[in-house]
């Protein structure tokens, strides 16, 4: 990972309007097909295939975990793969205002550095807010609670992208280091809707036909 981000470097200036406030952000090479101003080395390109399938795999098991739950059964059948990955640096001061990843199905956030100002007695200085509307959905797997998550060297945390979340600013000295990266779900099961009056998910299938998901997945 690149020790240091430049101004030249940072996405946040090309992207213009983003939630980011102070920040520096670049993306990172995950595939071979060009990334624009993406890093990559030689150490980072000995190790991305495996780095690769290890992600891959945390997204399989975010729905094993909620296959298990028994809510829904069709979940299983959901496949995620992750499609971009980014470096962020905070320094004092800087955040993240409220958002969402609306292009993506799954997003998740790894930490690699923290100051030591960030810490209970500091609350809510350097916090991940996961803020929920306060319902389960089972087709963008939002949860029904609202967390604060306390940032620790080396905690990965996964969530679906349409849960709206932000980073509170921090005080002192040092820095808040996180791995950022998104999934896509199954371009046919993404784009299921839920009809309210059956309160089953339907999606347009071949010769515009209309699937129940769970018929759809049964045929497959």
């Amino acid at each position: 990972m690149p020790d240091e981000i430049s101004e030249e470097e940072n996405i946040t200036n090309s992207l213009g309007n983003t939630s980011s406030y102070g920040s520096l952000q670049r993306n990172i090479k995950m595939y071979e097909k060009a990334t624009w101003n993406a890093y990559e080395d030689e150490e980072w390109i000995c190790v991305r295939k495996e780095v690769l399938k290890f992600l891959n795999g945390l997204g399989k098991l975010f729905i094993e975990m909620h296959h298990n739950t028994g809510i829904a059964n069709w979940i299983k059948n959901r496949k995620f793969g992750i499609t971009n990955l980014w470096m962020v640096r905070y320094k004092e001061g800087d955040y993240q205002s409220w958002h969402t990843h609306p292009q993506s199905s799954l997003s998740a956030v790894l930490f690699l550095e923290v100051p030591e100002g960030i810490n209970p007695k500091t609350f809510p200085d350097g916090i991940l807010h996961l803020l929920s509307n306060g319902n389960y959905d089972e087709q963008t797997l939002e949860i029904n609670k609202s967390y604060f998550v306390k940032p620790e060297p080396g905690l990965l945390i996964i969530f679906p992208s349409s849960i709206g979340h932000l980073a509170y600013p921090f005080k002192g000295p040092g820095r808040r280091t996180v791995i950022s990266f998104n999934y896509d779900d199954d371009k046919i099961m993404n784009n299921a809707s839920l009809d309210k009056k059956t309160g089953k998910y339907l999606l347009s299938g071949p010769n515009d036909t209309v699937y129940e998901l769970t018929e759809y997945l049964d045929d497959k």
